[in-house]
């Protein structure tokens, strides 16, 4: 039995060119979701940043899903841990924890 054909995920490129046939740039889709640099909203376009990803997505009509395949696998959605890390890293999202906070649960 052969394998689906995985679909690509489309050029980073392209979607600056979808963005632009929009009438706005990355450097617009930043400033107007509140980031001070093009830098946070074209992280998306190197690495997993699902808030990015889905202003990206909204700006241009379709679901981050449709632009990023590789990035919404069954396999990796059924995943609670990596959906929580998805959700809470530092390397996805940008958020950091607050300074003086313990987090391994010891006194």
């Amino acid at each position: 039995m052969a394998k689906k054909p995985t679909p690509q995920d489309w050029h980073k490129e392209d979607i600056k060119a979808a963005v632009w046939k929009t009438g706005t740039t990355m450097k617009g889709l930043a400033l107007a979701n509140g980031y001070r640099s093009v830098d946070a909203v074209s992280q998306a376009l190197h690495r997993p940043y699902p808030k990015v990803e889905s202003i990206i997505a909204k700006a241009i009509g379709v679901t981050p899903q449709e632009i990023w395949p590789s990035r919404y696998t069954d396999e990796i959605l059924n995943n609670p841990h990596f959906c929580r890390r998805m959700a809470t890293s530092e390397k996805f999202n940008g958020s950091r924890p607050a300074r003086n906070v313990n987090l391994t649960g010891q006194s």
